[in-house]
């Protein structure tokens, strides 16, 4: 078989998981019009126990970690030798490209910046010029050689060096909090360039709103709008004044920073929404938005779009366990233009929406 006979055999079977998880979507969808006739109970929150207990039982009771991680490598392993590296000056939107590269990378810094907010920094030369601004990458929760958790916890860069990236990231869990214990020198495993990346204006005045770690992961696609001589208006939101991330990585390509804090420590109070709606005559018409972070800030987002009429791009984020389209644990539903909704991976589709495309209250 060759390489492009499989890359078909591929691209076949992913068009047939999609049919079925839509086809899954609509029969669900029946199901729970059905049950509200009949007035039954629209979860069923013993199926899946039920569920894994069946499937403990085949397994003889119980679900090696090993035997896990052995099939995450074995996936990772044949997906990787089909990949080819990325055709130069590919288009910024669509699905992901191809090229994705599992690399080693070394920690230069890990430092907390914020409470429960961390900064690293990674050196790995096969990063740089990787990413384009929107893509993320997958990183290991631990040192490469440690038992830390095998699934590899997904994270977009904010910054990019000659020789590597840095990225922010919050300690939530187990695996952020391994990550947060790595000292400098300590060796990783990166998955990238994952996904696909942000449409870039070419010109006019651009919004960028992030909230939390969205913040500085926004700082690439603020760098790229700039060179294309688009004005760029960046409103960074976070609980209080200490959750501010670093916004000074917009000093040169953003001509208005505005920070929005919800208790109204710092910047404007409230959200980047109510921030938006205090300062907007200042920064006058707006061709598009773009933002970043957590899913109700972009719900909120998503409806200023659609009461003012502005473009708007959303990068959505969803738990991506094996970063490969495999597990289906990213799936999202979407609106598929003829009233009808579907499922499609973030991975593979995403991270970057168009915000109408997304079934916010689905």
């Amino acid at each position: 078989m060759s390489l492009d006979e499989a890359r078909r055999d591929i691209d076949r079977v992913d068009a047939e998981i999609v049919r079925l998880l839509d086809e899954r979507g609509r029969i669900g969808r029946r199901i729970g019009r059905l049950k509200r006739e009949l007035d039954l109970p629209l979860h069923q929150p013993g199926r899946e126990a039920d569920v894994i207990a069946r499937r403990i039982a085949q397994s003889d009771g119980s679900f090696p970690p090993e035997s896990l991680a052995a099939v995450y490598r074995i996936i990772m392993a044949e997906t990787l030798a089909l990949q080819t590296k990325p055709v130069a000056g590919a288009p910024c939107s669509g699905p992901a490209a191809a090229g994705k590269q599992d690399v080693a990378a070394v920690v230069r810094e890990n430092a907390q910046v914020a409470p429960g907010y961390y900064r690293m920094r990674l050196q790995a030369p096969a990063l740089a010029g990787l990413f384009r601004p929107g893509q993320f990458f997958q990183i290991t929760a631990g040192a490469a050689d440690s038992a830390g958790p095998f699934l590899r916890r997904p994270f977009a860069p904010g910054e990019f060096f000659v020789d590597g990236i840095s990225f922010y990231y919050a300690v939530v869990g187990v695996g952020t909090r391994r990550l947060a214990d790595l000292g400098a020198g300590s060796t990783v495993r990166v998955l990238a360039p994952l996904g696909n990346a942000f449409t870039q204006l070419e010109s006019g005045t651009a919004v960028l709103i992030g909230g939390g770690c969205g913040v500085p992961s926004l700082a690439p696609l603020a760098h790229a709008l700039k060179a294309r001589g688009v004005r760029v208006v960046v409103i960074a939101g976070a609980r209080t004044a200490n959750a501010v991330l670093d916004h000074n990585l917009f000093k040169h390509s953003a001509d208005r920073v505005i920070i929005a804090t919800d208790d109204g420590s710092a910047g404007c109070p409230g959200t980047t929404v109510d921030a938006f709606r205090l300062e907007h005559t200042g920064f006058g018409a707006v061709d598009r938005l773009y933002a970043l972070g957590p899913v109700p800030m972009l719900r909120s987002v998503a409806a200023l779009a659609e009461e003012t009429g502005t473009d708007c791009e959303v990068s959505l984020e969803e738990r991506m366990a094996c970063g490969f389209g495999a597990c289906m644990g990213c799936a999202v539903l979407v609106n598929n233009g003829d009233g009808e909704t579907a499922y499609r991976r973030v991975f593979h589709d995403g991270p970057v929406f168009n915000a109408k495309t997304i079934a916010w209250n689905g």
